[in-house]
């Protein structure tokens, strides 16, 4: 039997949904046994990105970081080119975002609904697998962030109840979550989308 092909395609403007991808990826590969290909939309122009319907992949996950609530512009494009071959295919398609108010308790329910539900609904169809991760807040002196951006991440954390430390690296990301998200794709993968 040969192995299961996945593309995780992914866009990231803290790293944070970038480092997300990649522990994903790794972990489908090594502990899933998938061959995966790891592709950064924000990294090559839309000509080099992969076309669904001309590759033959198993399945797909498709990940991106929030910002005032808004996808990162490559991912939406992405998702709006490959709408149709991921909706009238039989690709598994899983869907993540990495953003702060998934971090919170309180606030995750919401970011689930407003930055998932909301955004798929406009869109006329819904991922097979979706969730929410925590994000990371790094207002670190070595943080590659702008102070433009620095100000936007603590206006965002404003409301939420977690203890954020300003000038610090404050990681958010349940990695128990997110590797049950991997796990449930590859079940899914292995049972649902079976030869």
């Amino acid at each position: 039997m040969t192995q299961k092909r996945v593309l995780i395609a992914y866009g990231s403007r803290y790293c944070s949904t970038a480092e997300t991808a990649g522990k994903l990826a790794e972990f489908l590969e090594e502990e899933q046994n998938l061959t995966v290909s790891l592709f950064n939309l924000r990294k090559g122009k839309e000509k080099s990105w992969p076309l669904l319907e001309k590759q033959d992949f198993d399945g797909i996950i498709v990940g991106t970081g929030i910002r005032v609530g808004k996808w990162t512009r490559e991912v939406k494009q992405f998702v709006k080119i490959n709408k149709k071959a991921i909706k009238d295919t039989k690709t598994l398609f899983g869907f993540f975002i990495s953003c702060g108010y998934a971090s919170d308790p309180k606030y995750y329910p919401i970011a689930k609904k407003q930055f998932l539900e909301v955004k798929f609904e406009k869109l006329g169809f819904f991922p097979d697998i979706y969730d929410a991760f925590g994000g990371v807040f790094d207002f670190s002196p070595t943080s590659s962030l702008n102070i433009i951006d620095k100000q936007i991440l603590k206006w965002g954390a404003r409301d939420l109840v977690m203890n954020i430390d300003y000038i610090q690296r404050n990681d958010y990301r349940d990695w128990k979550q997110i590797y049950g998200f991997a796990s449930r794709f590859e079940t899914t993968l292995n049972s649902t989308y079976s030869e």
